[in-house]
């Protein structure tokens, strides 16, 4: 009995044999130049991040806190920073060292504050001494030098503490009293900015100030204080302590300049610029660098630059 189907002649069937092979060489092919490129992508990614490290500035320690470019940080032992940065960017360390016990201060025209907090946009000061208390000194201020590349942040708010309290502000923006705030009873309950005692909070401060004024007064002979607050960092230990709650004031940190004339020279590959401020309305204008998405770093030529991944196969 015969197939009805004839069986394929040994040629056709080595042809067959040869095309599969031929195939599979060839995504072995694939997955070998694939590998290669790979490693030599990665190669090429630590070479870029090691030129990077040493062409700018690296980030230093102080503390539990990261300081990256521009600012520059100088430790107990010496006279100016042994690391880089830009001057205008200047903070202290309290130790001689990197250790987890050091304390970060920035210098201004009204005092040394305890830095809390540093990053890409803003330093956060421990504002907790910046007290108009109406028992002692009904005035205090806060400032910083006009040439600062700091500026008073407007997330900043007025703060009253205690019953029969008025609390004022100015700046130097509008040289003028803005909106004040009075305490009139006890609080019945507790809001994020105030504990078991009377307390109050009225208008932001305005964009581009560099000082705020506060003062405190009452008719009832009754003590409390007047502040400034980043209300984000507001803390009380409990009712027993009158007085004794903590914060801290927001600075915004700015270079002078603008990404038409100095973004191109500042701000380093793969990053985004952006202005802040313009000269008609503070006769200044201010910008900075960030990096774009996918990719890491301080955003600055001088600095660690942006860092991105790679990604090759498919």
């Amino acid at each position: 009995m015969h197939s009805n189907s004839e069986a394929q002649p040994y040629s056709t069937m080595r042809k067959l044999d040869l095309k599969s092979s031929c195939n599979n060489l060839l995504k072995v092919s694939e997955l070998l130049i694939c590998t290669l490129m790979l490693s030599l992508l990665l190669t090429l990614r630590v070479t870029a991040v090691v030129a990077a490290a040493s062409a700018g500035c690296d980030s230093q320690k102080c503390g539990n806190l990261t300081v990256s470019y521009p600012f520059r940080v100088s430790y107990a032992s010496e006279v100016s920073s042994s690391g880089c940065g830009l001057p205008g960017f200047q903070l202290k360390c309290s130790t001689n060292n990197k250790s987890s016990t050091g304390n970060l201060t920035l210098r201004t025209v009204s005092g040394s504050y305890q830095v809390t907090a540093v990053d890409a946009s803003y330093v956060v000061l421990d504002a907790t001494p910046l007290k108009a208390w109406t028992n002692t000194s009904l005035n205090i201020s806060f400032q910083v030098a006009n040439t600062s590349h700091f500026l008073i942040d407007t997330s900043n708010i007025l703060f009253g503490y205690g019953a029969s309290v008025k609390a004022d502000f100015s700046t130097d923006q509008d040289g003028g009293t803005h909106p004040s705030c009075q305490n009139v009873q006890k609080n019945e309950d507790t809001t994020p900015y105030c504990d078991y005692y009377a307390c109050c909070t009225a208008t932001n401060v305005p964009l581009g100030a560099r000082t705020v004024n506060m003062s405190a007064s009452t008719g009832s002979g009754a003590v409390g204080y007047a502040s400034i607050i980043f209300p984000e960092t507001y803390s009380t230990p409990g009712p027993q302590f009158f007085g004794g709650g903590s914060w801290g004031m927001r600075l915004g940190w700015y270079l002078q300049g603008n990404c038409s004339a100095d973004g191109n020279s500042t701000c380093s590959a793969n990053s985004k610029c952006t202005d802040f401020l313009d000269w008609a309305d503070f006769k200044w204008a201010a910008f900075r660098c960030a990096c774009l998405q996918g990719w890491q770093g301080d955003g600055y030529s001088n600095g660690t630059g942006c860092i991105g991944e790679f990604d090759v196969c498919y």
